[in-house]
């Protein structure tokens, strides 16, 4: 069966205000799964990826049961590490893909998935971030090259580890 890996960031990006923080992704994801585990954790239920075409394509093999997704992290520094396995992920688990691009509603910039702004006219990032497993400000700092001022050309995958849709 055809694996795909999906690494999760063990700590903030150097770029981040929150560089070298954990962002506890690996107790997230499991939280998402087995929720008595990590009782109080908020779950980390997808991760958010360029490259929507490559992952569409990648999903569609998961959801027809001839491929699974690997979620692994780094043991330290990122490409100078092993990796460990956080958990495998396949069709029975619900794994799916949306279509994430951003648009203008007013006056301010929000998440539009699959075409539709998220919770209605005129919707907010706190969802979002929270099931991405990140506050709103920690979410909105990671992303931030994705929303500026214009809207972001080219869609983002968000890779559900769960049945759970938007």
């Amino acid at each position: 069966m055809k694996t795909y890996n999906i690494m999760l960031s063990k700590v903030f990006p150097a770029t981040h205000s929150r560089s070298g923080g954990s962002t506890l992704f690996s107790m997230k994801v499991i939280a998402a799964k087995y929720p008595a585990i990590y009782e109080g954790m908020t779950p980390k239920i997808h991760t958010i990826r360029e490259n929507y075409d490559l992952w569409r394509d990648r999903i569609a093999k998961v959801e027809a049961g001839e491929a699974e997704i690997c979620l692994r992290q780094w043991t330290g520094k990122p490409y100078r590490s092993k990796t460990v396995e956080i958990m495998r992920l396949g069709r029975k688990d619900g794994v799916g893909i949306q279509k994430l691009n951003f648009g203008w509603c007013g006056d301010r910039q929000v998440p539009v998935i699959e075409g539709w702004y998220m919770d209605g006219e005129c919707g907010s990032k706190e969802e979002l971030a929270k099931n991405d497993g990140l506050t709103l400000e920690e979410w909105q700092e990671w992303f931030k090259g994705h929303a500026k001022d214009t809207v972001y050309d080219r869609p983002l995958a968000i890779i559900h580890f769960t049945s759970f849709r938007y």
